[in-house]
């Protein structure tokens, strides 16, 4: 039924919350209902449409706004404060962008074409400050890819307020992470620039799965391993890290004093290729006054190898602002001697295999790659793996992981076989995909499995891990550009529903999701 505090409110504050279909579309700017709940509390929860009899037909799940807060563009001199808010998803090179402004848009974007260069254009741009006009940049694309700029046709239409649009696919040749915290940038109907607001991908769970020796170092070891960067959603804004890494300083076994000494460190750059650009530990300093970094260090062993599991940082940083930043390795002086990028994990989180009755809660992340029909995969696994899977094991499926034919970890009617090309291949090639639990956490790097599939086609499929008796134990979704969860309300507990509502007794649930969005962002 419908959603509130009925300790805070004793009436049920829906029942007079309607929409008007004497226009085409149902148009509505600011409707408050005082629900007693918060932002977190309406998160993926289902909003449903009603038709004359009362019937329910439609719905549409609350996502968390990826773009909101809109600020005016630095040195526009016009009238025009845009707001609203977006939801951007990518997948596969491209972006699909749903918009909802309430106000704030040049009323010249209509139904007349436009024809100035960015006119009524909604757009990624390269710079990542909406404060200082000189880094915004022109539009975010991959030119190597494509030779177009794919930007030029997106546009708003502000023929009805709000201007809403859904899902517009515009092809880039970027992932998540290169356009995590872009300037999106709003224009007039002459192409000038009147807004911008950073893009905020909520990816909570990343990992590190590729090292490289820090620009300039002197170390002659090779460090390499893997590493989760796990992010909290709470106010302290919390980095939880697990890590299985080899290569480091042998010296780190013993207690060091000198700064940094045998750091591993989120720092500020993004990327591993020139120190000049790394820069300094990454925290909030508005919200921790000390340093939270100078404390985080490996111990390693004599053979130079570590193993962390839930090591927490509070940083006061979200997991859109760790995405894409630069990990370091130090030595047992301080010196930096390894760099990895902070990555989406293409499997973010495990959940108990639906017929599993056991114990075990496998918890951990993985990094999916796929090319020329050859996936490749690293993982760190923190927990809830079988501990009789040390090497050997002989029954069919034992302590494997595995690409699986479903796309549905809540059905194990679904969920299928292992998942490879039949026709291409002769026999299964995950047969001889196994974790090994002898050292926790279980970490493999850039196991390659040859299937005969491309991207597309095991994107949003199973990965099953399995018990030392081939069991069936735990399941997650491979992403392979991950789609972000997206919602949003008010700090006084009322949900504030700016909505454009269309043909409202057939209109489509995906379309009605992307039309009706909360404002002020979670």
């Amino acid at each position: 039924g419908h959603y509130w505090n009925s300790t805070t409110y004793t009436t049920d504050p829906w029942l007079t919350v309607m929409y008007n279909a004497s226009s085409d579309p149902s148009l509505e700017t600011s409707l408050a209902v005082p629900t007693g709940l918060m932002g977190s509390d309406i998160l993926g929860r289902a909003m449903v449409i009603h038709d004359f009899t009362g019937a329910r037909i439609a719905c549409g799940l609350i996502h968390k706004a990826t773009v909101s807060g809109f600020r005016t563009y630095p040195g526009y001199t016009g009238d025009l404060r845009t707001k609203g808010s977006m939801l951007v998803t990518s997948a596969d090179g491209k972006q699909t962008l749903s918009w909802i402004f309430t106000g704030g848009v040049d009323a010249s974007c209509n139904a007349s074409a436009c024809t100035a260069a960015n006119c009524c254009g909604v757009h990624i741009h390269v710079g990542m400050d909406c404060s200082d006009a000189a880094t915004v940049g022109g539009h975010y694309w991959n030119a190597e890819a494509y030779t177009t700029d794919p930007w030029l046709t997106v546009r708003y239409s502000a023929e009805n307020v709000p201007a809403v649009a859904s899902g517009v696919v515009v092809a880039t040749g970027y992932d998540t992470a290169n356009i995590n915290k872009r300037a999106m940038v709003i224009h007039d109907f002459n192409g000038g620039r009147i807004a911008c607001a950073p893009i905020q991908m909520p990816v909570s769970s990343a990992i590190v799965a590729s090292w490289s020796p820090y620009p300039g170092t002197t170390y002659s070891g090779t460090v390499d391993g893997v590493m989760s960067v796990i992010s909290s959603e709470d106010a302290m804004g919390t980095q939880t890290l697990s890590w299985s890494l080899t290569g480091l300083d042998q010296n780190c076994s013993m207690t060091c004093t000198a700064t940094n000494c045998c750091g591993v460190h989120i720092h500020v750059g993004t990327d591993c290729s020139d120190a000049t650009t790394i820069g300094g530990h990454y925290w909030d300093s508005s919200d921790y006054n000390t340093d939270p970094w100078l404390v985080i260090m490996y111990n390693s062993s004599s053979s130079g190898g570590a193993l962390a599991i839930d090591v927490a940082v509070a940083t006061g940083l979200s997991a859109a602002d760790v995405l894409g930043r630069a990990m370091v390795i130090h030595d047992f002086t301080g010196a930096r001697i390894a760099c990895g990028i902070i990555g989406l994990a293409n499997v973010p989180s495990f959940s108990p295999y639906p017929t599993y009755t056991g114990s075990l809660m496998t918890a951990g992340n993985m990094a999916v790659t796929s090319l020329e029909g050859v996936q490749t995969l690293s993982w760190i696994l923190t927990a809830g793996l079988d501990t009789q899977c040390m090497g050997t094991c002989s029954a069919t499926n034992c302590c494997g992981v595995h690409i699986h034919a479903g796309t549905d970890c809540t059905d194990a009617s679904t969920v299928g076989g292992h998942y490879y090309d039949s026709n291409a291949l002769a026999s299964d090639p995950w047969l001889t995909i196994t974790y090994d639990a002898s050292e926790m956490p279980s970490v493999k790097k850039d196991v390659m499995v040859t299937t005969g599939l491309n991207t597309a086609d095991v994107t949003g499929h199973t990965m099953v891990i399995h018990d030392y008796s081939g069991g069936r134990i735990a399941c997650g979704i491979i992403s392979l550009d991950m789609e972000p969860i997206m919602a949003t309300t008010e700090p006084d507990n009322t949900t504030t529903v700016p909505m454009q509502i269309s043909g409202a007794a057939s209109y489509a649930i995906a379309a009605m999701a992307a039309a009706m969005v909360f404002l002020a962002a979670l």
